[in-house]
């Protein structure tokens, strides 16, 4: 039997795949059958903080995605407030230890120059992304 966390196989589909928030749904799908609905190539959009722009990161998304699906039965006012003062709660648990919440932050680049690709690519991409898309695994499954 695999003894792999759900944020060690976040971590290592992110780590195959580059793709932050497709990564982390996966895993936590394979963890949790109420996220069966959740159509994690949906998500790929969303790396590189919204198609490589360098905005939100995409572990916010994968938070918004599964908190969203799993909280928000009916479209109600009082069920937005309750939604989304969850999600601003585990967003700033997310946050720790990281520079904002925008990739250009947090990883300091823009995907849309070389230098910067290659620079994300030989350091970057292990040393931060890697570890935030764990990370923030480990906070969104305290919520489901």
């Amino acid at each position: 039997m695999d003894k792999t966390t759900v944020a060690e196989r976040a971590q290592a589909y992110f780590e195959k795949s580059g793709a932050c928030a497709y990564s982390m749904v996966k895993a936590l799908k394979e963890d949790y059958p109420q996220l069966a609905e959740i159509n994690e190539l949906m998500l790929e959009g969303f790396g590189g903080g919204f198609a490589g722009s360098g905005r939100i990161c995409g572990v916010y998304s994968a938070a918004t995605a599964v908190l969203s699906h799993l909280y928000m039965k009916e479209m109600t006012s009082e069920n937005r407030v309750a939604l989304y003062t969850m999600l601003n709660e585990c967003y700033s648990k997310i946050e720790l230890g990281y520079v904002g919440r925008s990739c250009k932050e947090i990883c300091g680049c823009n995907f849309f120059v070389k230098a910067d690709v290659d620079r994300y690519y030989d350091t970057v991409f292990e040393t931060v992304c890697s570890k935030i898309v764990h990370d923030a695994t480990d906070v969104i499954k305290k919520y489901i």
